[in-house]
Parts: structure tokens; C-alpha cells; sequence
């Protein structure tokens, strides 16, 4: 065959390919909220492309935006058979289904498109599952599904470095003098720990904490006032939390940082700081200290 005739055929069959794996007027529509108007799109599309789990799942929600619930519901059902994207498709398939009444059936598939990542924020607000959180059930449901709605409350992993959150004193462990007040909050619902460190001297910093997934370790990122930066990372070690990395302050070299920071049975945590000029050979220690919590 020549080379003509294969970019003819191309020419001919590539758009039509093209056009078979994208509804391309139904998204069109859809990106535009225009939801009335792209379910015959879609239904079109389905009916020579029921493969498309996608298309099944975007004419279920447009069906659900114009309130054709039971319609929804099926379709959603059916994008589901297709093993298309979980999270979104019970999910949404959870609203149409309390729209109909169906409680029962909607909090399973509330439940199943959370624990398959759909973001939870929204379940306290979002108009379509108002029947559900009006029921005599909402109660025990909603606690339920408060693990995927604030899922670092719930990763123990992530829960490691809570002895240090509070309000402390800090005392130079060596002449008991203060050396400042340490301010550790969890944020973003229990997902990192911020730090703002206040000293007598008045030297400040502050540092956001968290536990990565993605390598399993603890990060600290640290910056004060005049410009020092650590980047730290670790984890627990014999109870303590050791984090280690590298420093930068402005006008000299990087160096090698560590702190430990060990919870005490009275409730106090003890913070050892090193340095290293060697890449880790030698060890300097620049702060050790205990933290007392303040009491009102």
C-alpha cells in the first residue's frame, strides 16, 4: 500500500476514532454547567458507545444536576459496572439515590465513594444529600464517615508528634533559666503540626510538621527570622522523635542539622539540637532544653 493511501485512510478514520472515544459536543456542554442541554449528547453517545464508562458517568450527573434523579441513579449504576472512577461515581450515585428516598442504599454508597477518595468536605452541605443528614440516622453515619472526611485524625501515623503539641515554656536544661515560649497547634483538621518559636532573646521562627504518605517519613520545614532555613526529615526512634537534615543560614555553608525530641513520663519533652560542620562525623550540640507546658 502506498504512502497516499495510508495518510488517505488516516485522514478518514482518525477523526471518526477520535470522535468515538470523546463525546465531544456532551463535554463541551458539560464544562460549560450547561446540563440540560448535554444529556441527549450523552444518551446519544452511549447508545453507540456503551463501553464508555465516562460518558455513563457525565450523563448520570448532568441527569442529576436537572433533577432526573431516577435516571441518574441508573446511569450512575451503570458507569459503575464499568469499574469507572469510584470515588466520583458512588458518590454522586449516594445523591441521587437520597433524592429518591432511598437513605439506606445512598449511605452505602456514600460511605463507598469516600473510602475510594472522594473528598469529604462537602457532605454537610451539599444540597443533594439534605435528606439523608435530615434522617434519624444522619447522627451515627456522619461519625462513621468522619475518618474519611478527616482522615489525618484517624492515620496513627500521623499522630506521632502530638506529645508536642501545646503552649510551652522552654528552659535551657543546663541552668534551668527560660529560654522562650513554643507554640505547637495542629491544623488543617490533624494534617500538620505548626510551630511559632518566640525567645526571651527575641529571636523567632516557625516550622510546618507533617507525616508524608509518599515516603513514610516525618518532615519539618523551618525558617526564622533572619533568614535560617532547615529542611528536616526523620522518624520515631525508641520513642523519640529524631528528625535530621540540612541547614542553610545566610553567609555560610550548609550544615548538617538534628533534633531529638523525647516525651518525659511527667508530661514535659526533652529537645536536644545538634549540629555537624563534617557531613555527620562530628556532632555539636547548640541547644538542649526541656518544654513545660504553661498552665492557665
Amino acid at each position: 500500500m502506498s504512502r497516499l493511501a495510508l495518510l488517505i485512510i488516516c485522514a478518514l478514520w482518525v477523526p471518526r476514532l477520535l470522535a468515538a472515544e470523546t463525546p465531544a459536543r456532551g463535554d463541551s456542554l458539560y464544562f460549560a454547567q450547561n446540563y440540560t442541554a448535554a444529556i441527549p449528547e450523552y444518551s446519544a453517545f452511549v447508545a453507540e458507545h456503551p463501553e464508555s464508562g465516562r460518558a455513563w458517568y457525565r450523563l448520570g450527573y448532568c441527569e442529576l444536576k436537572a433533577a432526573l434523579y431516577a435516571d441518574a441513579a441508573a446511569h450512575f449504576h451503570k458507569a459503575d459496572s464499568l469499574k469507572f472512577n469510584p470515588a466520583y461515581t458512588n458518590y454522586n450515585w449516594a445523591c441521587a439515590l437520597a433524592q429518591l428516598g432511598d437513605l439506606r442504599t445512598s449511605a452505602i454508597k456514600l460511605e463507598t465513594g469516600l473510602s475510594n477518595g472522594y473528598p469529604g468536605a462537602q457532605i454537610d452541605s451539599d444540597t443533594d444529600l439534605a435528606p439523608l443528614r435530615t434522617s434519624g440516622e444522619w447522627a451515627s453515619l456522619r461519625e462513621q464517615l468522619n475518618r474519611y472526611v478527616e482522615p489525618c485524625l484517624y492515620d496513627q501515623r500521623m499522630r506521632e508528634l502530638d506529645f508536642w503539641v501545646g503552649v510551652w515554656d522552654v528552659y535551657f536544661l543546663s541552668n534551668n533559666q527560660k529560654a522562650g515560649v513554643n507554640t505547637l497547634t495542629t491544623t488543617e483538621h490533624g494534617c500538620f503540626i505548626h510551630e511559632q518559636w518566640q525567645s526571651e532573646s527575641g529571636h523567632s521562627g516557625q516550622s510546618i510538621n507533617y507525616f508524608s504518605r509518599a515516603d513514610g517519613l516525618w518532615h519539618q520545614t523551618w525558617i526564622d527570622r533572619d533568614g535560617g532555613q532547615v529542611e528536616y526529615t526523620g522518624g520515631l526512634r525508641n520513642g523519640a522523635m529524631v528528625l535530621e537534615g540540612t541547614g542553610n543560614d545566610p553567609g555560610l555553608p550548609p550544615y548538617r542539622a538534628r533534633m531529638t525530641m523525647t516525651p518525659l513520663q511527667d508530661g514535659s519533652v526533652e529537645q536536644l539540637m545538634e549540629r555537624s560542620s563534617d557531613d555527620g562525623a562530628n556532632w555539636y550540640e547548640i541547644f538542649h532544653g526541656i518544654y513545660r507546658r504553661q498552665t492557665e
